[in-house]
């Protein structure tokens, strides 16, 4: 039976946390040996584990070898019973008296090899190096994760804290421990509908150790629950806008639209995760639930690399300020500095020119089409000629029409310095792992990274009647969390 230490949030973490508004509780089990036992189990799993394996790879070998001999050894004697069963199989499907004789007598027959073990021994022999093949990694990987259970044991002080042990079942499928990973630590309890981010970290004697009622830990544990408290505390108070249970409107006049309605609440209409009243004013978001659903998050992380890419910039990282007028007008533009933008003639400037520029080129494809089919009805030599010179003639235009109206902003310098921030920044933002609502139209987001936390909000807004779109804007740059404490 585990000894049991029971510790509360003390004032350590009061700071974080409104404990008028939490339970939470952490459970740490301090049974060493106990634990040390799990440890010794799994290590005689993968010993037996490694021994059915090696019996594998030896009835491999001793296959091949059977094939190969028999292979070699026409009208000789078999070497065991294996290569006897095999001759046995040979007779059983091409029966032949004189075959049988020998077969019966531990004599290969003649051509036992070519009429029948030559067109299936890579069966049986495939599927041995298919089996060892995959299932080698796996053992390598339960090695591996023990070795590392060992050494997160060792340097907690014998005190666990979120560790997972992964093995293989005596068929060789995947488990996981869930059940001792249970007994190792409790989880935090927390009240759905509270509005306030839990603590990452809380401190017992003096030691700061993962929260377990933490959102990085739901999100790393329990990816579902994590998804579903999150949303819900969106949505608190609005729960009948779920629009499975409502019914659903289509109108042709004054305007045509199609929404979802409440008989509870018949003064809004649902379209697309938003509630609008019944003039298509917005209202309210109901949740952010698709953004969390998607693993990407680009739109928002995006905001996050672009902040870091304009910090570089004005740091003049790799002297960029050096280049010339057009290089830094580029990257100004790419980056979204307001002074650097075009405006309203110039891009109508170039809407026009791109404009001309197809029309041009749809022309050029039309008559590239027509010398294509004059080569085809051609009658004679002349004529195909003729034809082909039109169509080069026209191809050539497209290249040169191209050329002429091609992106003049464009700068070589500049595309090169953007595509080494990215570069430089490709693990340095990380994945949301917590969100709040801020208003009825606005949600917080918290994003992991690697040498910050970063801190987004989102906010809808709309320029017509029942439609919106929204715009994220980072707010701060953050302590960063060790996100591997949370695993």
């Amino acid at each position: 039976m585990f000894a049991i230490c029971f510790v509360l949030i003390g004032s350590a973490a009061t700071a974080q946390i409104d404990t008028t508004r939490y339970i939470t509780k952490t459970i740490i089990y301090t049974d060493t040996a106990a634990v040390r036992r799990t440890i010794e189990e799994a290590k005689r799993t993968l010993a037996l584990r490694n021994q059915k394996m090696q019996a594998l790879r030896e009835e491999l070998v001793r296959m091949e070898a059977d094939y190969e001999y028999i292979k070699n050894n026409e009208g000789k004697e078999v070497q065991n019973e294996s290569q006897q069963k095999l001759i046995n199989e040979v007779v059983a499907t091409y029966p032949d008296k004189k075959a049988e004789k020998q077969a019966a007598k531990g004599i290969i027959p003649v051509k036992a090899y070519n009429t029948y073990m030559k067109l299936n021994q890579h069966r049986p022999i495939r599927k041995y190096r298919d089996f060892i093949n995959f299932k080698e990694p796996a053992l390598i990987s339960m090695q591996q994760n023990i070795e590392q259970f060992e050494k997160d044991f060792d340097r907690t002080k014998k005190v666990i804290y979120g560790a997972r042990l992964r093995g293989l079942d005596e068929n060789f499928e995947e488990i996981d421990y869930n059940k001792l990973y249970n007994d190792w630590q409790d989880t935090t309890e927390v009240i759905i509908g509270s509005k306030d981010r839990l603590a990452n970290y809380i401190v017992v004697d003096g030691q700061k150790i993962p929260n377990q009622g933490s959102w990085l830990w739901l999100y790393h544990h329990n990816n579902s629950e994590w998804k579903k408290r999150l949303t819900a505390f969106q949505n608190q108070d609005w729960e009948w806008a779920n629009i499975d249970s409502l019914e659903q409107i289509n109108l042709s006049y004054p305007m045509e639209i199609s929404y979802y309605a409440s008989d509870k609440h018949p003064e809004y209409a649902i379209i697309d995760n938003a509630v609008y009243t019944k003039d298509g004013t917005l209202v309210r978001i109901i949740d952010c639930k698709q953004i969390l659903l998607s693993w990407d998050n680009d739109n928002l992380s995006e905001v996050i690399l672009n902040h870091l890419y304009k910090k570089d910039y004005e740091a003049n990282k790799y002297n960029i300020k050096e280049k010339g007028a057009k290089t830094q007008k580029y990257i100004m533009r790419e980056l979204g500095y307001a002074s650097a933008q075009k405006s309203k003639a110039e891009q109508e400037q170039d809407a026009k020119r791109n404009q001309e520029m197809w029309k041009t080129i749809y022309k050029l494809g039309q008559e590239s089409e027509k010398a294509k089919m004059d080569q085809r009805y051609a009658r004679n030599s002349t004529e195909y000629y003729q034809a082909k010179q039109a169509e080069n003639r026209a191809s050539l235009q497209v290249l040169k029409t191209l050329a002429a109206n091609g992106d003049k902003d464009y700068d070589e310098a500049g595309v090169a310095y953007l595509d080494q921030l990215k570069t430089d920044h490709e693990e340095s933002v990380g994945k949301i792992y917590y969100c709040e609502r801020n208003d009825d139209t606005s949600f917080i987001f918290k994003y992991t990274g690697k040498e910050h936390g970063y801190t987004i909000k989102i906010t809808y807004n709309q320029s017509e009647p029942f439609s919106c779109n929204y715009t994220a804007t980072i707010i701060s740059e953050d302590e960063p969390v060790n996100i591997n404490d949370f695993k």
